[in-house]
């Protein structure tokens, strides 16, 4: 055989591989086109929880930053969970962006009072519970207060402020 006919052969056998491979949805990836078309959102997300997956005792597990530098990368959706409190998420994503060396956008930090900043905003102006008094029971210090407030809310917490609530 040639060596033209060869490379032609391999080059058919590359071409007929990698489409088996994307035919297969083996290693499904999600993949950005050069086209002009807007950049398509993947039918899949991932959600991870901090402690214990990305993090174990403050320190990062191995991979964990890599992992998630990918999917930013890749353009792949993630939410980070932790059933953690007492910080505003903007402070939360601060802390782990520093910790894995990677910046991430507090969009993507779901916290045990994550919702209550919905339920601030409420579907409308009569039922939203801002600037209205909510009493907040719990948490260390003044920290609880502190997120609460910055939701938006007019917040009770000491025992002189529940016995006037």
């Amino acid at each position: 055989m040639r060596p033209h006919g060869l490379y032609r052969s391999f080059g058919l056998l590359h071409r007929a591989a990698t489409r088996s491979f994307l035919e297969t949805g083996a290693g499904r990836r999600f993949v950005q086109t050069t086209t002009t078309s807007p950049p398509r959102v993947p039918d899949f997300a991932f959600a991870f929880d901090i402690d214990g997956v990305l993090l174990r005792s403050s320190k990062p597990i191995p991979g964990a930053a890599e992992s998630l530098a990918l999917l930013k990368e890749q353009g792949i959706p993630f939410i980070l969970l932790t059933n953690g409190g007492g910080k505003h998420e903007t402070e939360r994503v601060a802390e782990i962006s520093e910790k894995l060396q990677l910046p991430l956008d507090p969009s993507v930090i779901v916290q045990s009072h994550s919702p209550f900043a919905e339920l601030v905003r409420g579907p409308d102006e009569q039922s939203s519970l801002e600037n209205k008094c909510v009493l907040v029971v719990g948490g260390d210090g003044d920290r609880c207060r502190q997120v609460a407030e910055r939701y938006g809310t007019c917040v009770h917490q000491n025992n002189t402020d529940k016995a006037q609530f």
